[in-house]
């Protein structure tokens, strides 16, 4: 089998795992299982953009939260104040965002390990700060969003409302998830993909093999802040609104452990985090501070008994299975062997 062909395969594989996934929330079709699923995909959009930046280029960032918060309010400020096509709208939200981001990989140049964090978690706390204060931005209150501006889709005499509290926005988020997923197999397995990974594990060994350590960890900032902004604006147009509690520190938090628990540098740890997100976290029979303190339970016994992660430990038990399999398969062989030369 070709590479291409290997690629192709792998990409249907990894689409495969979100619509299996959507299968119970469609088939119960009630209008508080598809909000639980919207919320489980923008967490898992909130992993993927992190899992960018940091399972595969190695900078660990807390500010992903505060980008996806620059797109949503350019987007929302543009379209109240300024009646901007939703569109446009849109991506001028995702290009703040992107100039944003591109000073983080420009100061990540000069600062490493915990210092760029820190400076990570400083962007994202005077962010929050600004439109907090900020009359423009709604203060504490933020701002409503108008979610009848998305259009209704005709597709092969189908019709498809982005509004729809019944599925329709469900769908929309679903589909966004799944190409931004894909995106990622393509970044993992393509030669910028495979630089991320030489500069998160050696930085100075792939300087060597002429890897420009500068350009790619800007361009994983670049990315991941594509996806985080898409994961922002699909929180605010989720809730019908935009407000400085959805970027917090403690939201931030929350990103990171998903994808510790779902198993960094993975493609298909912001899956796993989505249902993570969903079954702990919205389906989970406890209230208010009893969720956190459920979610840091799990994250002990993960971290325990899986260090990479769900996605690492199914990888390894996968592994030992296949081990167990061909152990037999050879003692198999060499019983059937002795018996024909006893014969």
């Amino acid at each position: 089998m070709t590479a291409s062909g290997r690629l192709r395969g792998r990409l249907q594989v990894e689409i495969f795992w979100p619509l299996l996934l959507a299968v119970p929330v469609v088939a119960s079709g009630t209008l508080q299982h598809y909000q639980w699923a919207v919320n489980g995909v923008i967490w898992g959009l909130w992993a993927l953009s992190l899992n960018i930046v940091w399972g595969y280029a190695g900078q660990l960032s807390v500010a992903q939260l505060a980008l996806g918060g620059v797109a949503g309010y350019t987007t929302t400020l543009l379209i109240s104040l300024h009646d901007v096509n939703l569109v446009l709208a849109v991506l001028a939200g995702v290009g703040t965002a992107v100039l944003c981001s591109l000073l983080l990989g420009l100061a990540s140049l000069r600062l490493h390990g915990f210092y760029f964090t820190i400076l990570s978690v400083s962007f994202a706390a005077v962010f929050v700060t600004l439109v907090t204060n900020s009359d423009t931005a709604g203060r504490t209150a933020g701002l409503l969003v108008d979610r009848g501006r998305l259009p209704v889709v005709d597709i092969g005499g189908l019709r498809w409302d982005l509004d729809s509290g019944s599925g329709g926005f469900f769908a929309l988020a679903l589909v966004v998830f799944m190409a931004m997923h894909a995106l990622a197999v393509l970044l993992r397995e393509c030669p910028a993909g495979r630089a991320m990974f030489a500069v998160r594990d050696d930085e100075a060994l792939a300087s060597s093999l002429g890897i420009r350590g500068a350009t790619i960890k800007i361009l994983s900032f670049a990315l991941s802040a594509v996806v985080a902004s898409v994961a922002g604006i699909l929180q605010i147009y989720s809730f019908r609104l935009i407000v400085p509690e959805f970027f917090s520190f403690h939201e931030a938090l929350l990103s990171l452990l998903l994808l510790v628990v779902a198993g960094l540098g993975y493609t298909y740890a912001p899956a796993i985090g989505a249902v993570v997100y969903v079954v702990l976290y919205q389906a989970a029979p406890v209230e208010g501070e009893w969720r956190v303190g459920l979610l840091g339970v799990f994250v002990i016994l993960i971290v325990l008994f899986f260090p990479d992660g769900i996605a690492g430990g199914i990888r390894l038990l996968a592994r030992r299975a296949s081990s167990l399999v061909g152990r037999a398969a050879r003692w198999s062989g060499r019983s059937t062997a002795r018996s024909d030369y006893a014969e």
